[in-house]
C-alpha cells in the first residue's frame, strides 16, 4: 500500500509540474481559490497505476476499483489536507432480523466532499471559532450493513465518499471503460420507458456525473440506478438542453417523480444502470 501511495503522489506531482499548477504550499496567502480548483481538478481524474487497480468477481459480475484509502489520499495530495472537508448525514437506518444469525443494521448516508478554506475568527463570546468556506462540492450516497451501528455508519460514509469522488471524475477511465462507452452510439441499443424516482436524486454542480438516483422501471417493475452524465459528445446540443432543463426544474426532481426516458442499459458491478440520453415530455 505504501509503495502504491508513493507512486501515485509522484505521478500527481509530475503532472502538476508539467501543467504549471500550484502546490498547496504555493496557494496565495495559503488559501485556495476557484481558479486553483478548476485547474487542479484535472489531476483528480488522472488514471491510477495498474498496481492500484483491484479486480474481482462478485455475484457473477466482474468488478474493478481502487482502494478507498488510495482515493482519499489522491484528493488530499491534489488540494492539500487542510483544503478538503467531508460532511456526512445519516438519512436512514434500519435493523433486519436474521434467523440464527446476528441482526444486520443498515445505514444510508449522504456525503458532501468540499474544497475550500478554513477561516478562524473571534465569536460573540470573544472566543476563537472557525468555519469552512468552500468553492466546490460534490455529493454521494453510501449504503452499508454491519452487525453494529458504528461499523455500518463508518462503511456507509466511506461508500458515500467514493461515490462523491467518482462524481468529481475520479476513476473515470475505469467506469467509462476507457472509451466513453456510456455515451457511445454503438455500444448499447436505445430503449424507452417510464421510471419513478425512489429517492431524492444526488445532483452535482460539476464533475462527470450530473445526476444519480435509485429508480424503478414501471414497465418491468424492477429497481435500477438512473444515471445522467453531464456531457454527451455524440449529441452535445440536445444533451445540454436536457441538462439545462433539469437544472431549471430541479425542485421537481424528488422522490416519487415520474420521468419518461430514452436510455441505454449497462451493468455496473452488481447494479443495472439506465444511462439517460433523453427525457421526453
Amino acid at each position: 500500500m505504501c509503495e502504491i501511495l508513493k507512486k501515485d503522489n509522484e505521478m500527481i506531482e509530475k503532472a502538476r509540474k508539467e501543467r504549471n499548477l500550484p502546490k498547496p504550499s504555493e496557494f496565495k496567502d495559503g488559501r485556495i481559490n476557484p481558479s486553483d480548483i478548476e485547474g487542479l481538478l484535472s489531476l483528480v481524474v488522472l488514471p491510477f497505476d495498474e498496481e492500484a487497480v483491484g479486480k474481482g468477481n462478485k455475484s457473477g459480475f466482474n468488478s474493478i476499483g481502487v482502494n478507498y484509502n488510495i482515493q482519499l489520499n489522491r484528493i488530499q495530495q491534489v488540494f492539500g489536507i487542510s483544503h478538503v472537508k467531508v460532511k456526512h448525514e445519516v438519512v436512514e437506518k434500519k435493523e433486519v432480523e436474521k434467523e440464527d444469525k446476528n441482526n444486520m443494521i443498515y445505514y444510508k448516508t449522504y456525503v458532501t466532499v468540499m474544497i475550500g478554506n478554513y477561516t478562524t475568527y473571534t465569536n460573540s463570546n470573544n472566543k476563537p471559532d472557525g468555519n469552512f468556506v468552500h468553492y466546490y462540492d460534490t455529493t454521494g450516497i453510501g449504503w452499508s450493513g454491519a452487525i453494529n451501528e458504528g461499523t455500518a455508519e463508518k462503511n456507509s460514509r466511506a461508500n458515500g465518499i467514493k461515490e462523491a469522488l467518482r462524481n468529481m471524475g475520479m476513476l473515470r477511465d475505469l467506469y467509462l471503460d476507457n472509451d466513453d462507452s456510456d455515451n457511445s452510439e454503438s455500444s448499447y441499443s436505445v430503449s424507452s420507458t417510464m421510471v419513478v424516482l425512489l429517492e431524492d436524486p444526488a445532483l452535482n454542480d460539476s464533475g462527470v456525473l450530473f445526476m444519480k438516483s435509485k429508480a424503478k422501471d414501471l414497465a418491468k417493475d424492477k429497481e435500477i440506478d438512473l444515471v445522467i452524465y453531464r456531457n454527451n459528445k455524440y449529441n452535445e446540443e440536445e444533451h445540454k438542453e436536457m441538462i439545462d432543463m433539469l437544472i431549471a426544474n430541479k425542485q421537481h426532481l424528488v422522490e416519487g417523480k415520474k420521468l419518461k426516458i430514452e436510455y441505454k442499459e449497462k451493468m455496473y458491478k452488481d447494479n443495472m444502470q439506465y444511462i439517460v440520453n433523453k427525457i421526453k415530455k
